[in-house]
């Protein structure tokens, strides 16, 4: 800019060459003055620009905008945006353009143009205007790219977090002026260009955590494996808009990949298309466990087709504790449809992966459930028969065993004439091991009726049952020098149960205390109120039980020397019969012991309500 002085003359004086100074002077002004006013009116355009970008409602608008107004700041046709996308990644693409056509737009996308190549490399870097007065003799110029342009003008969009792109014009700014409104619109259009993206972003992310809510919402309502796997791929498939979603699941031997589920047209190949591990996209994703996307299918030689329709695909592994055990993937028809929906896919799987591994865990459940239930109703069924056989036999037992045991009587006694001394012998062997014998009956039978014989329960006084064992016991407990002491108080709350099935259990605590105790020692019987039950007790100064075989002193047949050369007979079903029948009562039975200093067996019954006393 001139600067321009006026100056004034007194009235009457005559400078030198006036006519020539004052026609330089008007000439100078005039000249300022279009300038001034060429000036405030490109300050006014790009005012007018700012309020339109603020005012702009997407992306698209906002690069249109732009870049008319770049153009006509340069006196171009021709011109192109150009962004760095991803905004971390190291690519460039052309979003907007004026005059170049689709295939010179086509050509430049395709090629693809890295950030640091040509002069596009040289604008980023310096974050300067870079202007090429001729394209052809540049080293920097890139060749095969669409655009045939001999003059090009680079400006920076630049943000607090460094390039974003540029704009690219077909021409050279007239003046520093130009290049001064050029660089104040590249700034305006920077942050407009960043705001609206990271607006997008926002929105992105807004839509990924609503599509991951959504998605895990369903697939948390149900445990069936079929509900999960259509779930998900169909929730995909409508948010993220692609032709189809699918899933496939490795088989149970590990071999192949099955399609189990999926959305769209892929669900005509439901159960029939298979991949083997390693093999083809999804076998590559599962043997390498990473996400593999392929913008454009007919550029992967390798790509095995289901559809030929399928031009981009991405498939991300699903993994469950460091194991694969699918992939989730999603394909469209158009070639690079999904260079956003990679890192969403990859969460979704995260998500599915468990979901699916439950509902197969439950499923596996289900079936085990199932096959124990089964397995139990036929264990159930055997028990029953081999119950109805043990009863059965031992009814047929009963009845041949009480005539030979009245005959063995008989026999010793003389009845049917003198015997030899050692046919006297043979006869009280014989007499002893029949006597076994209809022990061995009796006790089958009595087990068998503490399982299914119905209880007559009525309120009965189980001191006076604990007196009767007591006494009826003396005799045996005399002959086996035992002393055999009653200390059961006299009165004590009635209980609810049947009078005989309880003696049984007296009897049967008494006999073990006699059979497993020396001569010379002591058998105790107790009783006392617990409050809502009493506790009957039977202690002996015996031989013991060792710790690791109380847990089983109840079991049915079980034997404490279980040895053919045992020194204590017995069936090993008296203690079982007594856990029977108190279980029946609704009471409990349990014993504490240590080897070589006796036993004390206990049981309780429920004290019988104030109704039945």
């Amino acid at each position: 800019m001139v600067e321009v002085v006026e100056i004034l003359y007194p009235s009457g004086s005559r400078p030198d060459r006036p006519p020539l100074a004052a026609g330089k002077t008007a000439r100078l002004s005039e000249a300022e003055h279009r300038q001034n006013a060429h000036l405030v009116r490109e300050l006014t355009s790009l005012m007018r620009v700012s309020q339109a970008l603020n005012e702009a409602k997407d992306l698209g608008t906002i690069l249109s905008i732009v870049l008319d107004q770049a153009l006509s700041l340069v006196g171009s046709g021709e011109g192109s945006i150009i962004l760095i996308d991803p905004p971390n990644g190291d690519r460039l693409w052309i979003v907007a353009e004026r005059g170049l056509g689709p295939q010179a737009v086509e050509a430049f996308n395709n090629r693809p143009v890295h950030i640091h190549e040509g002069s596009f490399g040289r604008v980023l870097s310096s974050g300067r205007i870079v202007e090429v007065a001729d394209t052809s003799t540049d080293p920097d110029s890139l060749r095969g790219v669409g655009s045939q342009a001999t003059e090009v003008t680079n400006i920076p969009l630049m943000t607090q977090r460094g390039p974003i792109g540029l704009i690219a014009v077909n021409g050279l700014p007239r003046d520093e002026t130009v290049r001064h409104m050029l660089t104040i619109l590249a700034g305006i259009a920077a942050v407009a260009i960043d705001k609206e993206r990271l607006h997008q972003e926002t929105t992105a992310r807004l839509a990924e955590v609503s599509t991951l809510y959504t998605l895990a919402t369903q697939i948390t309502t149900s445990l069936s494996l079929n509900s999960v796997l259509n779930s998900i791929v169909s929730i995909l498939r409508m948010t993220l808009d692609c032709r189809a979603c699918s899933i496939f699941l490795i088989d149970a031997r590990g071999e192949y990949l099955q399609l189990e589920a999926a959305s769209g047209p892929s669900v005509a190949w439901k159960g029939i298309a298979r991949l083997r591990i390693g093999e083809g996209i999804s076998g590559q994703a599962i043997a390498e466990q990473r996400s593999i996307y392929v913008p454009d299918t007919h550029q992967e030689p390798n790509f095995i087709f289901f559809d030929p329709q399928i031009r981009s695909l991405v498939v991300v592994p699903l993994i469950v504790r460091n194991k694969a055990i699918g992939t989730l993937s999603i394909d469209a028809t158009q070639p690079n449809a999904f260079d956003e929906e990679v890192r969403l896919l990859a969460i979704a799987a995260a998500q599915a992966a468990v979901a699916i591994e439950n509902a197969e865990l439950y499923e596996s459940l289900q079936r085990s459930y199932r096959e124990l239930e089964h397995a139990f109703d036929e264990l159930r069924r055997l028990d029953d028969m081999k119950s109805e056989l043990i009863q059965n036999v031992s009814h047929e037992l009963r009845t041949p065993l009480t005539f030979i045991k009245g005959y063995v009587e008989l026999l010793r006694d003389g009845q049917l004439g003198p015997l030899l001394d050692e046919q006297k012998a043979a006869i009280n062997i014989v007499a002893d091991k029949t006597g076994v014998l209809c022990r061995l009956v009796d006790d089958i039978i009595g087990m068998l009726q503490a399982d299914t014989e119905q209880l007559h329960q009525a309120p009965v006084c189980l001191t006076d049952i604990g007196h009767a064992a007591t006494q009826a016991a003396q005799a045996s407990a005399m002959e086996a020098g035992l002393d055999l002491i009653d200390e059961i108080p006299k009165e004590l709350p009635l209980v609810l149960g049947d009078s005989r099935r309880l003696g049984q259990v007296f009897d049967n605590l008494l006999q073990n205390a006699i059979k497993f105790s020396d001569p010379g020692g002591t058998i105790t019987v107790r009783m006392r109120d617990e409050g809502t039950r009493l506790r009957a007790e039977v202690q002996d100064t015996g031989i013991g039980i060792a710790a690791d075989q109380l847990s089983r002193i109840f079991d049915r047949f079980y034997q404490i020397d279980g040895s053919t050369t045992r020194r204590y007979g017995g069936t090993g079903l008296g203690l079982a019969i007594v856990k029977q029948i108190v279980e029946t009562h609704g009471g409990t039975v349990g014993v504490e012991s240590e080897l070589k200093r006796g036993s004390l067996f206990f049981f309780t019954i429920p004290i019988a309500p104030m109704g039945y006393r």
